[in-house]
């Protein structure tokens, strides 16, 4: 006697919901998998106290596994991160979760061989001990201490915080996807949502890339972009608009309060003169900090300059420091000086 209908149709909701249970258990696996390896830092190599020693062709291949990480790795991992949101959306992924579970499964195995190879060019950066060689590496590219140091730094942050926190943030959905919507919103509600933890990955992506697209001298002229953003614009229109107020209060002091109507008048002359030199000192500070920022502008690219001077890329580790060093201190001079002016 064959079944009734309704009873094939139970069992194949019921398969169906395992199968969804048995692919969400794997995802989530393949997930904790990833954030565990994000967490887990690399091994420091063991201290050496023999010279260090490089060779052309050792630094040959150092270059070609930061331009690897340029080209391939870290666009690849951008585009993996990508594809993510577009499987795990919280609107798509209902419709059919079993492909978008196989689909995010394949994205994890693909995710888990990049962070290898990451994992391996930086661990080969790490044992050149480039830091050594920073007197005389004009030579290496972009394998200059100058540059791999702070590339290595940002890396790091990408793999143990960033990333880590976007696997955490997917487990949490796969997990919970069902789930009444108060509930999700209840365990969630002080955290990033997956789409922000997201962006900040790109944004700390894209701005490895563009540390290993750049020349030095491009390079240095970030920093000193956002010593003109952070420090002059701040500074500038703090004092402009600190003239201002002294200015107006110049030229309307403050009326006597009524609860003193029958305190004797104190004569405010030389209060007025002190204000006045206090304002005649503003103003002439005023185009010496202006003359500052226009200092950092000029070597700087905009849309309608460019900075009288480059810099080679065959220049060391160290010269680039002093450079670097030389425009910050006269920088934090002029920022001290300005907040100074605002007392």
């Amino acid at each position: 006697m064959p079944r009734p209908q309704s009873i094939d149709i139970l069992h194949l909701t019921m398969l169906d919901s395992e199968n969804t249970r048995i692919l969400e258990s794997d995802v989530c696996e393949a997930f904790e998998s990833l954030s565990e390896s994000c967490r887990r830092r690399s091994s420091t190599p063991d201290y050496d106290d023999r010279k260090p020693k490089i060779s052309t062709k050792q630094i040959n291949v150092l270059k070609s596994l930061l331009i690897k990480m340029r080209t391939t790795l870290l666009p690849s991992l951008r585009q993996r991160m990508a594809d993510l949101l577009v499987f795990l959306d919280a609107s798509h992924f209902p419709k059919d979760p079993q492909a978008n579970l196989r689909a995010t499964l394949e994205i994890t195995s693909q995710l888990a061989d990049i962070l290898v190879q990451i994992r391996a060019a930086v661990r080969a950066l790490t044992l050149a001990r480039l830091r050594a060689f920073e007197y005389r590496d004009d030579f290496h590219g972009i394998a200059k201490i100058h540059r791999t140091e702070p590339f290595l730094e940002k890396v790091d942050d990408l793999i143990n915080f960033s990333l880590c926190a976007v696997f955490e943030r997917h487990v949490e959905f796969v997990q919970g996807w069902n789930c009444p919507s108060e509930e999700k919103r209840a365990a969630r509600f002080d955290e990033r949502s997956v789409s922000e933890e997201t962006t900040i990955t790109f944004e700390l992506i894209d701005e490895l890339i563009r540390l290993l697209t750049k020349s030095d001298f491009g390079n240095m002229q970030d920093t000193w972009q956002l010593t003109v953003t952070r420090q002059y614009d701040i500074g500038l229109a703090n004092l402009i608009e600190h003239i201002i107020i002294q200015s107006d209060q110049a030229r309307n002091p403050a009326k006597t309060d009524l609860s003193d109507i029958h305190t004797p008048t104190i004569k405010i002359g030389p209060v007025q003169t002190a204000r006045s030199r206090e304002l005649t000192l503003l103003r002439s500070a005023l185009p010496f900090v202006k003359l500052g920022r226009l200092f950092f502008s000029k070597l700087l690219v905009t849309p309608i300059s460019r900075p009288p001077f480059t810099i080679k890329d065959i220049i060391s580790s160290v010269e680039l420091g002093n450079l670097k060093n030389k425009t910050y201190l006269f920088s934090d001079q002029m920022s001290n000086f300005t907040e100074r002016l605002n007392y």
